[in-house]
């Protein structure tokens, strides 16, 4: 059963939104420009896309569940030294930006996977990062379903299962019809939804405590903002 700080009729409206949407989007996308009906379209979005778009798509590929609700968390009950990841992130992708995305830009590849058989000349090396890439994603994807299934199944009267397959089930459809453009496009759409439920968190939690200035003090007094430490 839903908690008290469970579902309200506003929460199952966004909730329900958001997938109609999402769908929505992986049905336009199927039906507009080529249809999908090239690999060039399929995986690459014949290489149209806008750079905004797609940078926005990057950032929220990297936002799932472990990030939304393992990273807070995290730093809740051990303090703020995660914080130093963003550093080591900051330097990796200038490298990447440097090195990597010159290298292979021009190669105007699909996927690494690719690259491997061009750079070994042979399907060996390309076939055995398949694989191993193949079982990455099963593990990760998931982690990353487990989590927002668990807080849904804690807010709303849906079983655990019916989580997993209502979130996983819509990711299916979009991707599988829509191609990169429906994954791109539906990455913007939660981006929005997911800085909005931020901002409001984060709003309605300074409003509760008094003011910045407490937020602060209570984190300073209870070692949570302890960098160095």
């Amino acid at each position: 059963m839903a908690s008290d700080f469970g579902f309200h009729v506003a929460d199952y409206v966004v909730f329900a939104g958001m997938i109609t949407l999402s769908i929505g989007i992986g049905v336009y996308s199927a039906c507009s420009g080529g249809g999908q009906k090239t690999t060039l379209e399929y995986l690459v979005g014949n290489r149209r896309l806008k750079m905004l778009p797609v940078a926005i798509s990057f950032v929220v590929s990297f936002e799932s569940s472990i990030l939304v609700l393992g990273y807070p968390a995290e730093i809740y009950i051990y303090g703020d030294q995660l914080l130093w990841t963003s550093v080591a992130f900051m330097f990796t992708t200038l490298t990447a930006i440097r090195v990597v995305v010159p290298l292979f830009h021009p190669l105007k590849l699909t996927s690494v996977f690719e690259y491997f058989e061009l750079r070994y000349n042979s399907k060996a090396p390309r076939s055995l990062a398949t694989v191993i890439g193949i079982f990455h994603y099963l593990f990760y994807i998931g982690i990353v379903l487990y989590g927002p299934a668990l807080v849904l199944a804690a807010v709303t009267d849906f079983p655990f299962w019916a989580s997993v397959f209502s979130v996983a089930g819509a990711s299916i459809i979009y991707t599988s019809i829509g191609g990169l453009k429906a994954v791109v496009w539906t990455d913007v759409l939660q981006c929005l939804i997911m800085i909005l439920g931020m901002i409001a968190v984060i709003i309605k939690g300074t409003m509760d405590v008094g003011n910045v200035g407490k937020v602060f003090q209570i984190n300073y007094e209870n070692l949570r903002l302890n960098y160095f430490k």
